[in-house]
């Protein structure tokens, strides 16, 4: 039977290849590939195949023939005897008969294209697109690797290819999600197989770039091929300060506190110095020494293109010498200052190598003043969706994110290429904290499109998943989205519905029932709910809760314990449990009188938490010592009851709210942090304990972002304020704030010492009854130490908040 071809051409030079094809391509006959248990076709590979027409011929013999109940043949192309029906795959002569040589398609081009009813050639460009190839005829046929341990494999006896035909290539040049599950597979001590297993798996969903320094994938190419040590935030490792810094300090930036000073540590906060010509004639030798080492380790073909050189993670500026800020006043903003410094690198480089690009960061955080010096050609500014105001759960071109969008747009303006680093909902201590039930699924697609219009070349996504405690349905949101950044008009849903019908199995109109509640309550939400900032969303009230709770675990207890698709429903559980936890005053009496306990779930969370923990398998030890500890600490933090402090105790407990040191969010650009003390009521406590001086004593004034002004010693509480203008001593006393405090449901928080201590309070707000979101009075137990706060100490600097207390009338008597 013929039908219609359908031909698609993603390449930006068209007209010379349609026109080339155009007179033998003009439909596509229906192959029978196996029948009856029978494979009537066989996979042929050329006399000189890569390891990537190899991986195609095993993948295509293994999915094809669980797909028809069928043994595929891999053969060479020669032992086809003449006639025969084959799959040709990579450079094959039948190939190259048709005109379809390797040379005429870029790096990652696939082609795929019906010869007769006998002959499905799938080819395309020099390593890997022949691969692309054939997983793109797995995907027509409704195959898909959705994770590193779940297909989507079609059961179909009659296995039918309807002469689908294409020419594609990715729409994104570099493709890669960061999801820590390559950091989580390494540090639970579990066999290769497992890391070989995953790197599998993205291979098969086009990824191309690598999670951080562990050992490199299968393939890595483009702007993720960076074989120097730090893939990113590289500027000292050019010139390393463990090496220079002791007779040459004058390489290295000048801090605010007027000191030159190297990083705390490799790639953290730190910088060179920009106006220094030295630092630019080290940096270009050590630059062109690299280059000389690739291109002698590397075959040619594989020689990398793309060099990082970008600014320290947690830098605020460049560096801050007299001449320094000179010239950055002369150009109007620090990121011209590092723009002059680094057009000096990309200039001499590209005389010499005029194919290397030079990767940096285009968005350093500071006042949107004016650029002047803009970036040169060969520089590929990589920028970022600030995830400090960008709702990651709604799209871009939603109102919510104007200003996100705005900011996003001005950064693009400064470059002629650009790729992105994109943000969602973070996992870990930092972001997720504590757990809540959503998902960003809907602003997926829309976001990929919006980077593509407006001309990002490649996309690096920040989305690691929990390490004990997974954001909801967060493989799913992998798995579309790695399809997408191959093509982003595919249909989201369709692919979303193929994942959950796979993953889930038999519970899969449940899990898709929830999927789309969630998606339904995160799209109604008014508040922006930034991926730093996100608290608890306004239809996560306690029906939704309970309701949700039940479904889910009587979908569980219908499937044997151990069962795949058990686990994974009490995987998408244990943020669900977590959530109902940390915020158990509100839902307390809607779940008890339903005769579900906090003991209960408390036990249950723990449960399913370590079994996803657990799941890569591992080391046993490894694993205790190092996740479950971890987990433990934390959900302790988050969902056993603060201690009531003895100065409290007479107060009735609905009229408290205690908030710890867990609720405070590290910020390591800020040394602010959890420490243990053993002064402090847990036996922890929350410090910000900067290293510059600047940020310490008592009343000081701190700088922030060159237009804030804070005083070190001044807090603030939902309203309630605090000033400290002495420190009596480095002892912990209870300090009483100015005014009442209202807890809203938008961002509303604890902060003090500039943006270093900060705790969200939205996710106490009380959505049902108004008047509880009313305190009082709040009290502050705090100490300061450090000779910047008390004369003659040999402590560090730092402010140490033990905890926060919110009181309903009944106060106690005040301290100080």
């Amino acid at each position: 039977m013929k039908q219609p071809h359908r031909f698609v051409f993603c390449s930006h030079n068209v007209l010379s290849a349609c026109l080339l094809l155009f007179s033998f391509w003009l439909s596509a006959a229906e192959l029978k590939l196996a029948s009856g248990g029978k494979a009537l076709f066989k996979i042929a590979l050329p006399e000189q195949q890569n390891k990537f027409d190899v991986f195609a011929a095993e993948d295509l013999q293994s999915y094809l023939g669980r797909m028809a109940d069928a043994s595929f043949q891999i053969v060479k192309e020669a032992e086809l005897a003449s006639g025969e029906a084959a799959i040709y795959l990579g450079q094959t002569q039948a190939a190259k008969k048709l005109g379809l040589s390797a040379v005429k398609f870029a790096r990652e081009e696939w082609c795929i294209k019906c010869d007769g009813d006998n002959s499905l050639i799938v080819t395309g460009g020099q390593p890997i697109g022949a691969f692309y190839g054939a997983w793109a005829v797995l995907n027509h046929l409704g195959a898909y690797a959705l994770t590193w341990d779940q297909d989507a494999i079609p059961h179909k006896p009659e296995l039918l290819y309807d002469g689908f035909e294409e020419r594609r290539k990715p729409a994104f040049g570099g493709r890669m999600i960061y999801d820590h599950q390559v950091s989580d597979i390494l540090r639970s001590g579990s066999d290769r197989s497992v890391l070989d297993t995953y790197y599998r798996w993205i291979l098969r969903n086009y990824v191309n770039g690598r999670q951080d320094n562990a050992p490199m994938p299968y393939y890595v190419s483009g702007v993720f091929h960076i074989p120097h040590p730090r893939q990113y935030h590289s500027l000292e490792s050019y010139l390393p300060a463990d090496k220079y810094f002791k007779e040459h300090p004058e390489y290295y930036w000048m801090t605010d506190s007027g000191k030159r000073e190297p990083p705390p540590r490799p790639g953290y906060n730190g910088g060179l110095c920009m106006s220094n010509p030295e630092v630019v004639k080290l940096v270009l030798e050590r630059l062109r020494e690299m280059i000389r080492e690739d291109r002698e380790r590397f075959p040619k073909e594989e020689w990398p293109t793309v060099y990082d050189i970008s600014r320290m993670d947690g830098s605020k500026y460049f560096c801050k010498c007299p001449k320094c800020l000179e010239i950055a006043a002369e150009e109007g903003s620090q990121q011209s200052l590092f723009y002059r410094f680094l057009n000096q690198i990309a200039g001499s480089i590209h005389d010499e190598y005029p194919e290397i690009v030079i990767r940096t960061f285009g968005d350093l955080n500071e006042s949107n003043n004016p650029n002047h010096t803009k970036p040169l050609d060969n520089i590929l500014l990589w920028i970022s969706d600030n995830y400090h105001i960008s709702d990651c759960f709604r799209p871009l071109n939603n109102p919510i994110n104007e200003e996100a969008r705005d900011l996003l747009t001005r950064r693009q303006q400064d470059g002629r290429q650009f790729m992105i680093w994109d943000y969602w909902n973070m996992g870990g201590r930092t972001f997720f904290t504590p757990p809540r039930v959503e998902t960003n699924f809907d602003a997926i697609q829309p976001d990929l499109q919006y980077f593509r219009k407006i001309g990002a070349t490649d996309l690096f996504i920040e989305a690691s998943t929990d390490a004990s405690s997974p954001q909801n349905f967060i493989p799913l949101c992998y798995f579309v989205a790695n399809q997408l950044m191959v093509d982003p008009e595919r249909d989201a849903e369709k692919l979303a519905n193929v994942f959950i019908d796979h993953y889930f199995g038999p519970n899969a109109p449940l899990m898709r029932e929830w999927f789309h509640e969630i998606r339904a309550g995160v799209a109604v939400e008014t508040r922006r709910q930034p991926s730093q900032g996100a608290v608890r969303w306004s239809f996560c009230n306690d029906a939704f809760l309970l309701r949700s709770y039940r479904n889910l675990k009587a979908a569980a207890a219908s499937l044997p314990e151990g069962n795949a698709y058990r686990k994974r429903i009490e995987n998408e559980m244990v943020s669900l449990i977590w959530a109902i936890l940390a915020d158990w005053k509100l839902w307390k009496d809607k779940f008890e009188e339903n005769g579900v306990k906090w003991e209960a779930l408390s036990a249950e969370c723990q449960q399913y938490a370590k079994a996803f923990i657990s799941r890569y398998g591992g080391k046993k030890g490894r694993i205790d010592n190092i996740y479950v500890s971890e987990f433990e600490d934390r959900f302790n933090l988050y969902a056993l009851k603060q201690p009531v402090p003895e100065k409290f105790k007479e107060i009735p407990e609905d009229h408290l709210l205690i908030l710890g040191y867990a609720g405070f969010i590290s910020k390591v650009t800020y040394g602010a942090r959890i420490v243990e003390d053993k002064e402090a009521i847990c036996g922890r406590a929350f410090a910000g304990a900067h290293k510059s001086d600047d940020y310490h004593g008592a009343n000081k004034v701190i700088e922030a972002s060159g237009k804030y002004k804070f005083k070190t010693t001044y807090f603030e509480a939902a309203g309630a304020k605090l000033l400290i203008e002495t420190v009596p001593d480095e002892k912990y006393h209870w300090y009483k704030m100015e005014g009442k405090a209202t807890i809203k449901a938008e961002h509303c928080c604890v902060w003090g010492q500039g943006w270093a201590i900060h705790a969200n309070l939205s996710r106490f707000h009380d959505p049902k009854t108004p008047e509880n979101n009313s305190w009082d009075e709040v009290w502050m137990r705090v100490k300061f130490t450090g000779p910047a706060y008390v004369p003659g100490s040999t402590q560090q600097n730092a402010i140490v908040i033990d905890q926060v207390v919110f009181v309903r009338s009944s106060a106690p008597q005040e301290d100080k």
